[in-house]
């Protein structure tokens, strides 16, 4: 105990990490050579193929592709495409259902069929080596991962009520993949009296179908939202054969675009600097402004961007357009030619140009709404702000519209605005004032710093109705007591109490990278991987901590989003894996009667 409080916590990290690495690195050896050889003796013709890499993944040896860069949606169509090509070519009838999980895909055969099935998948993954399992009627994962190119493994699974069917994509980092999150189940529905087909697991849509029916054919985004951006948006989609009671869309289906957008600073640059020190020059020397307003940790830039980027890209593909507001400025590694991405000048934005530059994100937050093109419905990201995991479209929004926001557990000092207010507390403060006008009641909690869903009428009504409010926000150069926090509080108290959002929950962490114990919880971060969203944020660090800091988080991040998105100009774009290969499908689809 004594030794452990006299070493950082960064430092004691890394010395049990490096001491963890000893003791696995043997057993990982092993378990790696045990499967070479058994591809070796029992699969020559396994090698050649480009999924016969043996790789470790969680501490096990898996048989594999060769490290690439896949998003997870890719691996989802292509693991989806592959059983479908098996059942195609040996013209078994199938049709495509629609799972409860977001990232899964689903395909469903009739019992009487089942021989055949597993026949045709098990040649199928002898030339595309993968993993299978069985899957309750639950839907529920029933017994161990197997790997398909053994026999056996279909034997296990032969009775199995359903059948879920993965390839293993390892990453670049070599050490984490895509795998059974992103597999296919493929279902084995039960023909019942009535000339009816019972379903073999939960489906959204229904349990029982009439087994005589027309199949329809429709592209993959009439089943989900967890799409491949790396997909050539001009390839023509393949079509999937499904009943017609699966083919519409449903009432909490949000069919409505919804774009991102983001703002963003690079505190580095010395023109920029050279303007925020004019500013600084200017502002009225009666008026004291907080640390916190012009603390230079605000407007550091440790590349956080590129790696929200990443998160989005990996966890939220269903996004339409992502808007990046800057000042004249645009991040060297940005590939701006991409038209899903729209880089947005604060001059585009601002009403009162007079009002420029301006070094305040509550001024920049106050003119969003204005962005040409932009979707009624986004999301708000700060750049230090991360998706963890798959994150559907309606962790935002409910499909009538209502927008989801997220009070925090800390609240708001009561009581009047006083001089030695943070700027956090006094906008807070100016919420309140507005919200009690408004409805007669107080606000007393904070939000989370996550991503802000908001709807764009919302905040026109509200800089109509507070107009001078509003004004006196924008034209403040740096975070002024007087400022509003709209887009990070105001709108979403305003929009509740108008009937246009509801408080919700989900998955969160914030974590200050100023504080000792930020590397131990980054390290939990990357080997749980369960918070849907969280926050890596730093007001208050010192430009003597900036390396140190920039490193840890550079490492972390590398670690948890190692595959680029197609935002990225100087790094290998992700691997889109094609999906469909008509030269090797030698029946059309059929329906599942």
């Amino acid at each position: 105990m004594f030794v452990a409080g006299k070493i950082s916590g960064e430092l004691r990290n890394r010395l049990v990490t490096a001491a963890s690495d000893v003791w696995s690195k043997p057993v990982e050896a092993l378990s790696r050579l045990r499967v070479a050889l058994w591809v070796l003796l029992f699969h020559p013709a396994a090698r050649r193929d480009r999924f016969a890499a043996v790789s470790i993944v969680d501490g096990r040896a898996r048989l594999g592709t060769a490290p690439v860069p896949v998003l997870p949606a890719a691996a989802a169509q292509y693991n989806l495409d592959r059983v479908c090509d098996a059942l195609e070519r040996a013209g078994i009838p199938y049709m495509r259902v629609r799972p409860r999980d977001y990232t899964r895909n689903a395909v469903a055969v009739t019992i009487p069929e089942r021989k055949r099935v597993l026949r045709a998948l098990a040649e199928e993954f002898r030339r595309d080596p993968g993993y299978v399992a069985a899957v309750d009627r639950r839907g529920e994962r029933a017994g161990a991962e197997l790997c398909a190119l053994r026999r056996s493994a279909w034997r296990r699974v032969a009775e199995a009520p359903v059948v879920r069917i993965w390839h293993q994509f390892v990453l670049v980092d070599r050490v984490h993949a895509h795998g059974s999150d992103y597999g296919c189940d493929v279902e084995f529905w039960e023909p019942r009296s009535g000339g009816r087909l019972r379903a073999a697991q939960p489906n959204r849509v229904a349990g029982v179908v009439p087994a005589d029916y027309k199949p329809v054919h429709l592209p993959n985004e009439s089943f989900t939202c967890f799409r491949d951006l790396s997909a050539d948006p001009a390839h023509k989609p393949r079509l999937y054969p499904t009943h017609p009671y699966f083919a519409g869309p449903l009432i909490d289906d949000i069919t409505f675009p919804i774009d991102f957008v983001y703002t963003w600073v690079d505190g580095e640059d010395p023109v920029w600097q050279a303007r925020r020190d004019a500013a600084l020059a200017g502002v009225d020397a009666g008026l004291r402004l907080s640390d916190q307003a012009t603390n230079e940790a605000r407007f550091m830039s440790r590349d956080e961007l590129r790696y929200s980027l990443r998160s989005v890209a990996a966890y939220a593909p269903w996004v339409r357009r992502i808007f990046l507001v800057t000042d004249r400025q645009v991040p060297a590694w940005l590939l701006a030619e991409d038209e899903r991405l729209t880089v947005v000048d604060h001059k585009e934005i601002f009403t009162d140009q007079a009002a420029l530059p301006t070094f305040n994100s509550h001024a920049i937050e106050s003119q969003l709404h204005h962005i040409e093109g932009l979707s009624e419905h986004f999301v708000y990201f700060n750049d230090d702000v991360f998706l963890g995991r798959p994150v559907p479209p309606t962790l935002f929004f409910h499909s009538n519209g209502t927008s989801r926001y997220f009070p925090s557990k800390a609240l708001l000092p009561m009581g009047p605005r006083a001089e030695a207010d943070t700027p956090v507390a006094a906008s807070g403060k100016n919420n309140r004032a507005v919200i009690e006008e408004l409805t007669g009641k107080a606000i007393a909690a904070k939000m989370r710093h996550v991503p802000h869903a908001m709807r764009r009428s919302v905040l026109r009504e509200i800089e109509q109705r507070y107009a001078p409010q509003v004004a006196a926000t924008a034209a403040h150069r740096f975070r002024h007591p007087e400022d509003l926090a709209i887009a990070s509080s105001l709108v979403h108290y305003y929009a509740y109490a108008t009937g246009r959002a509801v408080p919700c929950d989900l998955e969160y962490d914030y974590v200050d990278l100023a504080q000792p114990s930020s590397p131990r919880r980054l390290n939990r971060f990357l080997a749980e991987r369960r918070f849907e969203v969280f926050c890596l944020n730093d007001t208050t660090s010192e430009r003597t901590m900036y390396r140190r800091q920039s490193a840890m988080l550079k490492w972390f991040l590398e670690g948890y989003f190692p595959v680029p998105s197609v935002f990225e100009a100087d790094r290998p774009h992700p691997a889109h894996i094609p999906g469909v290969r008509p030269e090797q499908v030698a029946h059309p689809p059929v329906p599942a009667s």
